[in-house]
């Protein structure tokens, strides 16, 4: 079923655009453009939910320093700022929760082009991926999960192990046109860089360079200020990405610049249209005119402690004081009332 779906959501448009454009590279810009309009509500979404926590952030703050020696008061206070201001502290993760599940699957089908893109015969793959498995020149790239990678460039290299298996005409010609296909500038993408002096290495370190960028500019686009733990986080994140570059072919590097790089523009262009600045400010005067809600008294008719009706002037502080201490002195009369009809006197 998992297969079906990356199949055809998948496997099928990026087969079309590899058609269109006769190079796996360029279809790869395409789709990842694709992706990226398709995910633009949510991207939206996210940028809103950053600003609203940048302009709460001040009120969060205030209260970790009231009570920061009352770890319980400070959860009691936040929480109920949550409820006052309509605040989802989990607000800014759905989007991620639900981007990540479509990265790792747009990830399986860059990782196996034969199997997903070129829908290749499920018995002719097997025995291909088995015989590249057995070449001492392909066994690290097949074991590190890349079979389809290693298919190709022993196709390219015209190994007669892998060649032999295939005979029908159409299916040669296929994926002779598709291996072509992974030649971007002079680098195969389907290879594995190397620490020399050639271009295919500049892919993994482009990766993390814009991995660094893409995340700075999108915390300024947000309005969100990086904090120092954040900024090293980030440098590492990046560093694993150039070492994990040097580890996976270099598609899956290009496919991260890509995405690095669209990311940032979407920043940009939701910034314009969503100005975290302006957005935030719309919620500080939001906050202000509630608190001088919450302040405001109003008249409020009750009966005081001799049952005579009088007319007092309240704040919405005041009054909730007031309910929350009838509620008290409701809940232990009802207790004591219990406690009478449990007693065996009674």
């Amino acid at each position: 079923m998992f297969d079906w779906l990356l199949t055809y959501l998948i496997g099928v448009p990026m087969q079309f655009i590899c058609q269109l454009f006769q190079n796996y590279g360029i279809a790869l810009f395409f789709f990842t453009l694709l992706t990226k309009f398709i995910l633009m509500p949510l991207s939206i979404k996210q940028q809103k939910s950053m600003a609203r926590m940048s302009a709460y952030q001040p009120l969060i703050q205030d209260i970790q320093k009231k009570w920061a020696n009352d770890k319980n008061r400070q959860q009691q206070e936040m929480m109920k700022l949550y409820e006052d201001y309509n605040i989802s502290p989990t607000m800014g993760c759905l989007p991620l929760l639900i981007q990540f599940p479509i990265l790792m699957a747009l990830y399986t089908v860059i990782r196996q082009p034969l199997k997903f893109i070129l829908q290749m015969d499920a018995t002719l793959y097997t025995n291909l991926t088995t015989a590249a498995a057995k070449l001492p020149a392909m066994e690290s790239l097949v074991k590190s999960g890349y079979a389809d990678s290693a298919v190709l460039r022993a196709f390219r290299e015209g190994d007669q192990s892998i060649i032999g298996l295939i005979t029908d005409p159409d299916t040669y010609h296929k994926i002779d046109t598709f291996s072509q296909q992974f030649n971007v500038f002079g680098i195969n993408l389907t290879d594995v860089p190397q620490l020399a002096l050639e271009w295919a290495i500049l892919i993994p370190i482009l990766s993390g360079v814009t991995m660094v960028l893409s995340s700075w500019i999108q915390q300024k686009a947000s309005g969100q200020k990086m904090q120092g733990s954040m900024k090293i986080m980030n440098i590492v994140m990046s560093g694993m990405f150039v070492w994990m570059g040097f580890t996976v072919p270099t598609g899956l590097s290009l496919y991260w610049i890509y995405s690095n790089v669209l990311g940032l523009c979407v920043s940009l262009l939701l910034k314009r249209f969503y100005d975290p600045e302006k957005m935030k400010q719309q919620l500080m005067d939001e906050i202000e005119a509630k608190k001088k809600a919450k302040k405001a008294k109003k008249k409020i008719v009750m009966k005081d402690a001799s049952g005579n009706v009088v007319q007092q002037d309240l704040s919405e502080a005041e009054l909730a004081r007031i309910r929350l201490e009838k509620a008290r002195k409701l809940a232990e009369e009802r207790y004591q009332e219990e406690t009478r009809a449990d007693s065996p006197e009674a």
